[in-house]
């Protein structure tokens, strides 16, 4: 997944997603590729509107925002869990 942020106001972005990565990545997860290209979009969204997860921090903030979108634990999350 890659984000392009636009840095206009009122303007998101774009966020492009490999599909053959998000199959493999799903299959590797366990669950389905409609389930992998959600938390590869809110990841990327998230990324698009300034969120990032370098520091603990900012880590801890991102995963908050993707399991408000996901209403469960995204990609930052379930690594913080260490499920990843």
């Amino acid at each position: 997944m890659l984000s392009f942020p636009l840095g206009e106001p009122g303007a998101l972005g774009d966020v492009v997603i490999s599909l053959d990565t998000a199959r493999r990545q799903a299959l590797a997860g366990g669950w389905s590729l409609a389930a992998e290209l959600r938390r590869l979009l809110a990841h990327g969204i998230l990324h698009c509107r300034g969120y990032d997860h370098e520091h603990p921090a900012d880590a801890r903030r991102m995963a908050a925002a993707e399991r408000k979108l996901l209403g469960r634990s995204g990609m930052v999350g379930a690594s913080l869990s260490g499920a990843e």
